[in-house]
């Protein structure tokens, strides 16, 4: 299993991380607080939504 901090890692790595997890290379200059927040707030809206039956394509 490999173990990684997020804070402790290169802009690089984060990028090549993020891109594989198909996630937007942005967030790879943010602190893991700052991605788990925008995640949370995602989810808690994605929720929502799906509470209402709204589909939303982006």
């Amino acid at each position: 299993m490999l173990h990684l901090e997020w804070n402790t890692i290169g802009l690089q790595a984060r990028e090549e991380l993020l891109c594989g997890a198909c996630i937007n290379t942005r967030f790879a200059h943010y602190e893991w607080e700052e991605i788990d927040l925008w995640l949370r707030k995602l989810i808690s809206k994605s929720l929502a939504l799906r509470s209402k039956r709204t589909v939303v394509i982006a």
